[in-house]
Protein backbone atom coordinates (compact mmCIF):
# COMPACT_ATOMS: atom_id res chain seq x y z
CA UNK A 1 0.00 0.00 0.00
CA UNK A 2 2.55 2.36 1.02
CA UNK A 3 3.85 1.51 -2.78
CA UNK A 4 0.82 2.91 -4.53
CA UNK A 5 1.24 5.78 -2.08
CA UNK A 6 4.56 6.80 -3.44
CA UNK A 7 3.40 6.42 -6.96
CA UNK A 8 0.24 7.86 -7.53
CA UNK A 9 0.32 9.11 -10.83
CA UNK A 10 2.05 5.51 -12.01
CA UNK A 11 -1.48 4.05 -10.16
CA UNK A 12 -4.00 5.98 -11.58
CA UNK A 13 -3.48 5.16 -15.03
CA UNK A 14 -3.43 0.86 -13.91
CA UNK A 15 -6.47 -0.95 -16.14
CA UNK A 16 -5.40 -4.02 -14.75
CA UNK A 17 -3.93 -5.34 -11.07
CA UNK A 18 -2.96 -8.76 -10.10
CA UNK A 19 -1.97 -9.85 -6.67
CA UNK A 20 -0.47 -12.99 -5.20
CA UNK A 21 -0.15 -13.84 -1.85
CA UNK A 22 -0.77 -10.67 -0.09
CA UNK A 23 -2.54 -9.90 3.41
CA UNK A 24 -4.42 -6.76 3.23
CA UNK A 25 -5.66 -4.28 6.32
CA UNK A 26 -9.17 -3.26 6.76
CA UNK A 27 -9.67 -0.66 4.08
CA UNK A 28 -6.32 -1.35 1.72
CA UNK A 29 -8.26 -3.33 -1.23
CA UNK A 30 -11.32 -0.35 -1.45
CA UNK A 31 -8.37 2.29 -0.96
CA UNK A 32 -6.06 0.47 -4.02
CA UNK A 33 -9.34 0.45 -6.15
CA UNK A 34 -10.16 4.01 -5.52
CA UNK A 35 -6.08 5.29 -6.22
CA UNK A 36 -6.62 3.35 -9.78
CA UNK A 37 -8.77 5.60 -11.12
CA UNK A 38 -9.31 3.15 -14.31
CA UNK A 39 -8.85 0.28 -13.00
CA UNK A 40 -11.04 -2.59 -14.85
CA UNK A 41 -9.71 -6.20 -13.55
CA UNK A 42 -8.56 -6.93 -10.19
CA UNK A 43 -7.76 -10.25 -9.26
CA UNK A 44 -6.35 -11.25 -5.81
CA UNK A 45 -4.79 -14.85 -5.50
CA UNK A 46 -4.04 -17.04 -2.31
CA UNK A 47 -4.36 -13.14 -0.30
CA UNK A 48 -6.21 -12.37 2.47
CA UNK A 49 -7.12 -9.94 5.30
CA UNK A 50 -4.91 -9.60 8.68
CA UNK A 51 -7.95 -10.91 10.58
CA UNK A 52 -9.09 -13.64 8.61
CA UNK A 53 -12.55 -13.38 10.66
CA UNK A 54 -13.62 -10.11 9.11
CA UNK A 55 -15.27 -9.03 6.47
CA UNK A 56 -13.97 -7.76 3.28
CA UNK A 57 -15.89 -4.84 2.43
CA UNK A 58 -15.18 -3.05 -1.00
CA UNK A 59 -17.59 0.65 -1.47
CA UNK A 60 -16.38 2.45 -4.53
CA UNK A 61 -19.18 4.48 -6.11
CA UNK A 62 -17.20 5.96 -8.66
CA UNK A 63 -14.76 3.04 -9.71
CA UNK A 64 -14.63 1.72 -13.12
CA UNK A 65 -14.28 -1.66 -11.81
CA UNK A 66 -15.73 -4.46 -14.14
CA UNK A 67 -14.40 -7.85 -12.77
CA UNK A 68 -13.24 -8.80 -9.75
CA UNK A 69 -11.78 -12.35 -9.07
CA UNK A 70 -10.94 -13.99 -5.44
CA UNK A 71 -8.57 -17.13 -5.79
CA UNK A 72 -8.53 -18.54 -2.24
CA UNK A 73 -8.78 -15.00 -0.64
CA UNK A 74 -9.27 -15.21 3.29
CA UNK A 75 -11.85 -13.73 5.07
CA UNK A 76 -14.96 -14.60 6.93
CA UNK A 77 -17.34 -13.11 3.39
CA UNK A 78 -17.15 -10.44 1.16
CA UNK A 79 -19.38 -7.50 0.56
CA UNK A 80 -19.71 -5.31 -2.66
CA UNK A 81 -21.36 -2.49 -0.90
CA UNK A 82 -21.39 -0.32 -3.90
CA UNK A 83 -19.47 -1.08 -7.01
CA UNK A 84 -22.25 0.61 -10.25
CA UNK A 85 -19.87 -1.25 -12.97
CA UNK A 86 -18.92 -4.25 -11.67
CA UNK A 87 -20.08 -6.78 -14.73
CA UNK A 88 -18.62 -10.31 -13.05
CA UNK A 89 -17.47 -11.53 -10.06
CA UNK A 90 -15.24 -14.98 -9.66
CA UNK A 91 -15.10 -16.54 -6.14
CA UNK A 92 -13.17 -19.96 -5.99
CA UNK A 93 -12.19 -21.04 -2.30
CA UNK A 94 -11.83 -23.96 -0.68
CA UNK A 95 -14.28 -23.17 2.08
CA UNK A 96 -16.43 -20.06 2.91
CA UNK A 97 -19.17 -19.03 4.65
CA UNK A 98 -23.12 -19.30 3.19
CA UNK A 99 -23.29 -17.16 1.35
CA UNK A 100 -19.65 -16.28 0.51
CA UNK A 101 -20.07 -13.09 -1.47
CA UNK A 102 -23.16 -10.45 -0.18
CA UNK A 103 -24.18 -7.75 -2.91
CA UNK A 104 -25.53 -4.38 -2.27
CA UNK A 105 -25.58 -1.72 -5.50
CA UNK A 106 -24.28 -3.77 -8.40
CA UNK A 107 -26.55 -2.78 -11.45
CA UNK A 108 -24.42 -4.05 -14.15
CA UNK A 109 -23.75 -7.51 -12.39
CA UNK A 110 -23.84 -9.63 -15.13
CA UNK A 111 -22.06 -12.98 -14.05
CA UNK A 112 -21.16 -15.03 -10.94
CA UNK A 113 -18.91 -17.91 -10.57
CA UNK A 114 -19.02 -19.72 -7.21
CA UNK A 115 -16.72 -22.43 -6.94
CA UNK A 116 -15.65 -24.53 -4.13
CA UNK A 117 -14.25 -27.76 -3.22
CA UNK A 118 -16.17 -27.60 0.64
CA UNK A 119 -16.58 -30.94 2.63
CA UNK A 120 -20.45 -29.62 4.17
CA UNK A 121 -22.56 -26.82 4.94
CA UNK A 122 -24.09 -25.78 8.34
CA UNK A 123 -27.25 -24.89 6.29
CA UNK A 124 -28.48 -25.26 2.99
CA UNK A 125 -27.67 -22.58 0.39
CA UNK A 126 -30.24 -20.20 -0.26
CA UNK A 127 -29.77 -19.19 -4.08
CA UNK A 128 -31.45 -15.44 -3.39
CA UNK A 129 -28.75 -14.90 -0.46
CA UNK A 130 -25.96 -15.52 -3.78
CA UNK A 131 -27.94 -13.81 -6.27
CA UNK A 132 -27.61 -9.90 -6.62
CA UNK A 133 -31.02 -8.02 -5.73
CA UNK A 134 -29.61 -4.91 -7.58
CA UNK A 135 -28.45 -6.19 -10.49
CA UNK A 136 -30.82 -5.27 -13.59
CA UNK A 137 -28.92 -7.75 -16.38
CA UNK A 138 -28.15 -10.33 -14.31
CA UNK A 139 -27.91 -13.61 -16.29
CA UNK A 140 -24.98 -15.93 -16.00
CA UNK A 141 -24.82 -18.10 -12.54
CA UNK A 142 -21.92 -20.98 -12.60
CA UNK A 143 -22.07 -22.88 -9.15
CA UNK A 144 -19.17 -25.96 -9.13
CA UNK A 145 -19.14 -27.81 -5.71
CA UNK A 146 -16.47 -30.34 -6.72
CA UNK A 147 -19.20 -33.57 -7.15
CA UNK A 148 -20.04 -32.63 -3.28
CA UNK A 149 -23.16 -33.07 -2.01
CA UNK A 150 -25.39 -29.85 -1.13
CA UNK A 151 -28.46 -28.79 0.15
CA UNK A 152 -30.11 -25.97 -2.27
CA UNK A 153 -33.10 -24.55 -0.37
CA UNK A 154 -36.06 -24.30 -2.10
CA UNK A 155 -37.16 -21.24 -2.77
CA UNK A 156 -40.21 -19.32 -4.12
CA UNK A 157 -39.50 -18.37 -7.72
CA UNK A 158 -40.53 -14.27 -7.15
CA UNK A 159 -37.12 -14.57 -5.26
CA UNK A 160 -35.09 -15.73 -7.98
CA UNK A 161 -36.71 -13.43 -10.41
Amino acid sequence: MSFSRSYPVTFRWLMMLKFNDLVFGHSDVTDLIRACNRLRHLTLSSCGLVDRHSVLKIDTPHSRLHELCFIGFRCRWIELIDVPKLTEVRFQSSRFENPPVRFGYVPELRCLFLISRIISFSAPLALSGCLPWSSRNFSNLYLDFGSQMMWIWMEHPKQLT
